[in-house]
């Protein structure tokens, strides 16, 4: 019993790879919103925001990406369009990874 102990220790910590920190960007406003049906994700930019996520590597690191497949994806480009066009704050979450080689968006949140 005792010789499996330390293989088991060692798959269980391999197993855990350690998750990216996701990144909040509060108050700011939505400025470009891009939407291709051709793209599997839309793409905007936030004021005062130039890298969006530290955590990943993107060529236009102030983009941010939410995938069409994401669950809440029609409600997250109506707050984005609503913030844009009214001048309102929104908060950003990201996943902390890519998205369409953009930084990833987990939530957003109209203030």
């Amino acid at each position: 019993m005792r010789k499996w102990l330390p293989i088991a220790l060692v798959a269980c910590v391999m197993s855990h790879a350690p998750s990216r920190a996701a990144v909040n960007h509060t108050a700011k406003i939505p400025t470009d919103i891009v939407i291709e049906a051709s793209r599997p994700c839309a793409f905007f930019l936030l004021t005062g925001v130039t890298v969006a996520d530290p955590n990943v590597a993107s060529i236009a690191a102030s983009w941010f990406a939410i995938p069409v497949t994401h669950p809440a994806f029609s409600q997250v480009i109506a707050i984005l369009m609503t913030a844009r066009v009214s001048n309102l704050p929104v908060s950003v979450k990201t996943t902390g990874g890519l998205a369409c080689g953009f930084a990833g968006v987990d939530q957003v949140v109209l203030l």
